[in-house]
Order: C-alpha cells, then sequence, then structure tokens
C-alpha cells in the first residue's frame, strides 16, 4: 500500500516524500487508519517494522488539521536516544507543516526545556523522568492536549519508569487519545493498556518479533578468556564497515574499550553513564562513518535508526531473547543485509536454547579459529605450561616429609652431636666469659669490668629505708650479737625493725 491511500493531508505526504519513502510497512498500514478514527490502540511489532512513522504520521496530520494552540501531544521515550530520534522524525516528516516540537531528557539544558515547555510548543518528546521532574517545579499548561503515546512501553516497564509514566498521566486531561506501541505483548503490558487507556482499545499485532530475513546469524562457542582476542580477530580478518558489539554492563563496557584501542582498533563506549553531549557526539560520529565500531550497553538496542550498520556482536548473550531480537534488529533494516554474531561461553547454553525457540532459522555454532587459540609466541610454550604447575609442588605435603626423611637419614650420625653440643658450648661459653672478664681492663677506668646483671627494679623510698634497716641489723648481729641469731622472726630484732622503720618514716 502506498502513502498516499492512507488518506494524509499533503503537507504530511511531502514530507514522507521528501524521506524517500513511497510503500507503507505492515504496521503503519493497519494503525494509521485507525488513529486517524480516533481510537485508542495498542500495537506490537517488531524492532525496525516502522512503528514511529505508524503514529508519527496521523498525528501530524490530526494536528495540522485542528492548527491549535499550546502542548497538544506528549509521547514518552525509555531512553534519551530514542527521544532524540522520534524528534528528529517529526520535524522531517512534518517539516511543511510547520507544527513545533520539543525533547525534555535528562543531560541537556534545563532552562531550555523549560522554555520550551512554558512558550507551548505543540508535540513534546520526553522521557518519563525528567518531565516528572520538570512538572515538579513548574506548572505547565496541557489542558489542551489530544494525545499521548507510549513508545518502548515494554521496555520503560523493566526499566522501573510506569510510577513515574502514572504520575505524569494523572496531571493530565482524561480526555484524550492514547496510543501503546510495544515490541512485545505481555499480560502487564495489556494491563497498562486497559489502565491507561478508556478502557476499549484495538489490538493490533504484526506477527511474532522475528529477525530480519537478511541477517547472516552464527555463534561461536569460547570461553571468557579468549572473547577480546576473538573480537580483534574477527574486526581485523571481517574488515567490518559499521559494527555495535553489546555487552551487558557498563563496567564490562569500559574494559572492553579500553583493551581494544590498547590494540590498535578504534573503538568507543556507549552506555548510562555517558553525558549526554558525549553520548550524541559519539552517535553523529558513528552514523557518519568516523567510528566504526560501539561497543554499547542495550541503551543502543531498541529505536536507534542507523543506517547500514554490517555487523552486530553480542559479547554477552542477553538474559532475554526479546532483547537478542531487538540487538540483531540494528543490521539488515529497510530490506538490507547484515551479519549477527555471537559469543556464547559454557554457561551461556541455557540462554541460547531460549534463543534458538524464537528463531525459526538454524542459527550454525562455529569454533574459534587456530588463530585465536594459539599463543602470541610459539616458544614460549613450555613456559606457559610449567609455570602454573610450580606451586603446586610447593604445597604438597608429601614433598616435605620427603625431604624432611632425606635430611634424617643423611645427618643421623651429626644430630646427637649437634644437641650436646648445644646444651654443653653456652654453659662452657659463659665459665669461660666469665673466666676471662678479669683479665680485660675497661680503657677509661683501668678497672675490670663488672658482670653484667640485671636491672634492678625501681624500689620505693619506704622499701629503701627497710633495705637499708635490715643490712644494720645483720651486721650488729654477725659482729656483737651473734647468741640472737636464733631468734625467730616475729621476735626481738623484728620489733627493732618496727622502730627503725617508725623513725625512718
Amino acid at each position: 500500500m502506498l502513502f498516499s491511500e492512507l488518506n494524509l493531508c499533503q503537507e504530511v505526504l511531502d514530507g514522507v516524500r521528501d524521506m524517500g519513502f513511497d510503500t507503507a510497512t505492515e504496521i503503519q498500514q493497519k494503525a494509521v487508519p485507525v488513529i486517524l478514527n480516533g481510537s485508542d490502540i495498542l500495537a506490537t511489532s517488531a524492532t525496525g517494522s516502522g512503528k514511529t512513522a505508524a503514529f508519527a504520521l496521523p498525528m501530524l496530520h490530526k494536528l495540522f488539521k485542528k492548527k491549535g494552540t499550546g502542548i497538544q501531544a506528549l509521547i514518552l521515550a525509555p531512553t534519551r536516544e530514542l527521544a532524540q530520534q522520534i524528534d528528529e522524525q517529526f520535524w522531517s516528516l512534518g517539516y511543511h507543516t510547520g507544527i513545533s516540537s520539543a525533547t525534555v531528557y535528562g543531560g541537556s539544558d534545563w532552562a531550555v526545556q523549560e522554555r520550551a515547555l512554558k512558550n507551548g510548543v505543540n508535540i513534546v518528546v520526553a522521557t518519563p523522568g525528567r518531565l516528572l521532574d520538570q512538572m515538579k517545579i513548574t506548572t505547565y499548561d496541557f489542558s489542551n492536549l489530544q494525545m499521548l503515546v507510549l513508545d518502548e512501553a515494554d521496555r520503560m516497564l523493566d526499566m522501573g519508569f510506569i510510577p513515574d509514566v502514572r504520575s505524569i498521566i494523572n496531571r493530565l486531561p482524561k480526555e484524550r487519545q492514547s496510543l501503546l506501541f510495544s515490541a512485545t505483548m505481555t499480560p502487564k503490558i495489556e494491563m497498562l493498556a486497559k489502565e491507561f487507556t478508556k478502557g476499549k482499545y484495538e489490538r493490533i499485532k504484526i506477527g511474532m518479533p522475528a529477525p530480519a530475513k537478511g541477517i547472516n546469524q552464527v555463534c561461536y562457542q569460547v570461553d571468557n578468556g579468549l572473547k577480546p582476542k576473538l573480537l580483534l580477530h574477527l574486526y581485523e580478518t571481517q574488515k567490518w564497515h559499521s559494527a555495535i558489539v553489546f555487552a551487558s554492563t557498563k563496567r564490562g563496557v569500559e574494559q572492553l574499550t579500553r583493551a581494544l584501542n590498547k590494540k590498535g582498533a578504534q573503538v568507543e563506549a556507549m552506555h548510562g553513564d555517558k553525558e549526554q553531549k558525549y553520548r550524541e557526539e559519539t552517535l553523529e560520529r558513528f552514523k557518519s562513518g568516523k567510528v566504526k565500531v560501539i561497543i554499547a550497553t542495550d541503551v543502543m538496542a531498541r529505536g536507534i535508526d542507523v543506517d547500514n550498520i554490517s555487523h552486530i556482536v553480542n559479547y554477552d548473550v542477553p538474559n532475554d531473547a526479546d532483547d537478542y531480537i531487538h540487538r540483531i534488529g540494528r543490521t539488515a533494516r529497510a530490506e538490507s543485509t547484515g551479519d549477527a554474531i555471537t559469543f556464547v561461553s559454557r554457561n551461556d547454553m541455557r540462554k541460547m536454547k531460549d534463543i534458538f525457540k524464537i528463531v525459526d532459522s538454524y542459527i550454525p555454532l562455529l569454533d574459534v579459529p587456530a588463530e585465536v587459540t594459539q599463543d602470541e609466541k610459539p616458544g614460549d610454550e613450555s613456559k606457559d605450561k610449567e609455570t602454573p604447575k610450580q606451586p603446586k609442588k610447593r604445597g604438597r605435603k608429601p614433598n616435605r616429609q620427603k625431604k624432611q626423611a632425606d635430611e634424617n637419614k643423611d645427618s643421623t650420625s651429626e644430630k646427637p652431636k649437634k644437641k650436646t653440643s648445644k646444651r654443653k658450648n653456652p654453659r662452657k661459653k659463659q665459665d669461660d666469659s666469665q673466666k676471662a672478664q678479669p683479665q680485660s681492663k675497661n680503657k677509661r677506668t683501668g678497672t675490670p669490668p663488672r658482670s653484667k646483671k640485671k636491672p634492678e627494679k625501681q624500689l620505693s623510698p619506704k622499701q629503701k629505708i627497710i633495705n637499708k634497716q635490715d643490712k644494720l641489723i645483720n651486721q650488729v648481729q654477725q659482729s656483737t650479737m651473734p647468741d640472737i641469731k636464733e631468734e625467730k622472726k616475729g621476735g626481738f630484732w623484728s620489733k627493732i625493725k618496727n622502730v627503725f622503720v617508725k623513725d625512718g618514716e
């Protein structure tokens, strides 16, 4: 079906013609007439099927015919890149209509976004989080709103944006046309459709999500340690024109980017922690061909429309089979061809079984090329094999026992002599030192050195007096009163001692 058969105004058709489109896709053929009639819809279609134009064309037509003022349409998208891409398509398709649009998402100028909302642009394309922050601080006029679109509703559900979406919708007029577009149809999506619409909506389902026919899918069974080397080997041998490498985590994206850049490959990273300006510049360089490879998280798996992507690499197997479809859907768009390569480790086989159930075509599982498994220096193979065995030998108990047994056998005759010498030598040395001490004299005083004594403990003044008194008593006993030596303790001399102490005190 041609676009001219969809009852669109000439201004909209001129925009379609400028973009070089003539024939409408299946989702556009079914969705455009329903939206023009004013019905709420829940549409599901595979990625790359033209969902954006399916709601953009009838929206531009209706707004152009009514010629209202203020914010008349609101489109919510899960990511900044998708919101920016939707706005670009509205600008291209609606160039001849004069309808204005603006984007509201994090990472861009707050004041510019606030000014656009206050001035009353016709179409607002926003991410839920940033728009809700704007609405909490500043009051905006949504009384003229006619249409609400939730694009990639399943993705917003997975990312946890539904509470923010509810808060936004509660501040909008109830009399409006609601459109939900999703790549998958699940019970939760149907519940959202009932909640956000008038209760009655039309379902538009375009087949099951499946890869495009022009995608050549291949899997490599590879260990995690060889993945970077295999990726670099494929990059050099296949001569990628433009490629996106998907990793599961932001940290993994950064590590892989640094590793490949050290090897000489020119790659750039793309994930949610990057600043918006950097992400926009990287995406523009990728579209223009200045950057050939981007390593990204699933932020680029949906809604990013880049032409002529030759290769998609799943460095990490996605947890969901639908995410696999969205990832490889970045290539072979608009009836072109492309390659999809997946690195599968032993732990990823369960995930791949779920993917095999969705994909109709057979995906061959290839072995890693010999160039990747071989070491860079063949002469070092023996060293690499010997090094991991060395620590194991050191840690074995039988080896220690053998060494001890061998030492015992060799030194059975010597050990008892050593033991006796160890016991007797210290005493001999002490005796010899005591005998040799009086012979040596101090160089300064000329007196023989004193025997080493342990340092005396510091005594209290009272204890010092008692010690002096004991010495005097002993002298008296030995010289003048020998008979009193037989006195018991606590007798006469103890009384004298107490008297001396009292006098000393």
